[in-house]
C-alpha cells in the first residue's frame, strides 16, 4: 500500500492530464490510421550505465552486442531530461542495459529525480548492496528496487548470472531489508525478480518461501527474451507456462505475442541511452532505431519527430514493422 501511495503522490495534476491525453490520442490514432501524439511521454528510462560487471548469456551487454561506447550517463543530460519533462511526466526507470550501481553518481540521479517528484525505479543484479550503499539508497528516496537473482541456490544462480556471486547478493538484500526495519522506512519497495529458464524452473515451488526469508516486498517472475536460436534451445523452460515463445511445426520459434497490434508504449514512453540517444522502446537494445540525441535537440522535438511518427504510423497500420517488434512480448 505504501508503494501505491508513493506512486499516487507523483501522479497528480498535469501528469494526470498528460496521461489521459496520451491515452486518448493513441486510440484516436488507431481509429483514424493517422498519428496524433501528446507533447510528452508519461515515463522514460535513462541508462545511467551502459556497462555491467556480469556476463549473462541472454543479455546484449553480456554478449557484447551493443554498439554504443561503454560509459556512464552525464548527469547534466539527466537534469535536462528532468527539466523538460517534469511538468507532465512522472515515472522514471534509472536503468536500461547496464548495471546502474557501477555509476558512482547513481544516488545523485535518484535524488534529483525525487526532487522533481518523479516515481523512481532501479533494476540491479544486486552486487553493490553493501551497508554504505544501502544507507545511501534509503536516504536518496528511491521508490522501487528490482533485484534480479534467477536462482535460490548458488549452483542454480551461476547457470545464468555469469561471474556473479550468489552469497554476496543474498547478503546485500538481507542487509537492505534490515536497514529498512531499523530506520523504519518502507522504501525502497523491493522486488525480487526471477528470470525463468530451463535450469531454474524447478526452484519455483520454493521461491515464495525463499523470498519471505529475505524480507522482500514482492516476487516477480519474468520470461526470457532470446536473440539466437541456440540460446532459445538451451534455456527455454520445459513448462510452456513460462515460455515467451511457441515452437512451430517446422521447428522454428515465434513469440507468443508477436507485435501484430498497435503499441501503446511508443505513444507513452521512451528510452535514452547513456550517450544521449533516444530510442523508441526497451526492446531496441543495440540500438537500431535512434530517433535523435538529447544533446542536439529537445525531447519535444525528438518525441514528435518525423522518424518516430513514421514508426508509429507503421505500427497502427501493421506494416514495415522493425525486427524489435517481432520479439516483443508486451
Amino acid at each position: 500500500m505504501s508503494d501505491i501511495k508513493r506512486l499516487a503522490g507523483s501522479f497528480f495534476g498535469k501528469p494526470v492530464i498528460n496521461y489521459l491525453k496520451i491515452f486518448f490520442l493513441f486510440h484516436i490514432s488507431r481509429l483514424t490510421g493517422n498519428v496524433f501524439t501528446a507533447s510528452f511521454p508519461f515515463a522514460f528510462s535513462a541508462e545511467v550505465s551502459s556497462m555491467c560487471n556480469l556476463g549473462c548469456p541472454g543479455c546484449m551487454v553480456g554478449m557484447g552486442k551493443t554498439v554504443r561506447e561503454k560509459h556512464f550517463m552525464d548527469i547534466l543530460i539527466f537534469e535536462k531530461l528532468l527539466n523538460e519533462t517534469r511538468r507532465r511526466s512522472f515515472y522514471v526507470n534509472l536503468y536500461f542495459q547496464g548495471e546502474p550501481f557501477l555509476n558512482k553518481n547513481i544516488f545523485d540521479f535518484i535524488s534529483k529525480a525525487k526532487s522533481k517528484r518523479f516515481y523512481t525505479v532501479v533494476s540491479t543484479n544486486g552486487h553493490f548492496l553493501d551497508e554504505k550503499n544501502n544507507e545511501e539508497l534509503i536516504r536518496s528516496g528511491l521508490d522501487r528496487l528490482v533485484v534480479s537473482i534467477d536462482g535460490i541456490r548458488a549452483e542454480t544462480y551461476s547457470h545464468y548470472r555469469k561471474a556473479g556471486d550468489f552469497f554476496k547478493v543474498i547478503k546485500g538484500i538481507k542487509n537492505l531489508t534490515q536497514q529498512k526495519k531499523v530506520t523504519k522506512k518502507k522504501h525502497p519497495f523491493i522486488v525480487l525478480q526471477f528470470l525463468v529458464h530451463r535450469n531454474n524452473e524447478h526452484e519455483l515451488k520454493d521461491l515464495k518461501s525463499f523470498a519471505g526469508q529475505l524480507g522482500v516486498d514482492m516476487v516477480k517472475l519474468k520470461s526470457m527474451q532470446f536473440h539466437t536460436p541456440e540460446s532459445m534451445e538451451k534455456l527455454s523452460p520445459s513448462n510452456e507456462k513460462y515460455r515467451r515463445y511457441r515452437q512451430n511445426t517446422d521447428g522454428t520459434w515465434h513469440v507468443k505475442s508477436n507485435g501484430q497490434k498497435p503499441c501503446f508504449r511508443i505513444w507513452s514512453q521512451f528510452v535514452i541511452t547513456s550517450d544521449g540517444d533516444v530510442v523508441p522502446c526497451c526492446y531496441d537494445k543495440i540500438p537500431q532505431h535512434v530517433a535523435g540525441n538529447i544533446n542536439e535537440g529537445s525531447i519535444t522535438e525528438i518525441w514528435k519527430s518525423k522518424k518516430l511518427n513514421a514508426l508509429r504510423k507503421n505500427l497502427i497500420n501493421n506494416k514495415n514493422l522493425p525486427g524489435i517488434c517481432y520479439n516483443c512480448y508486451s
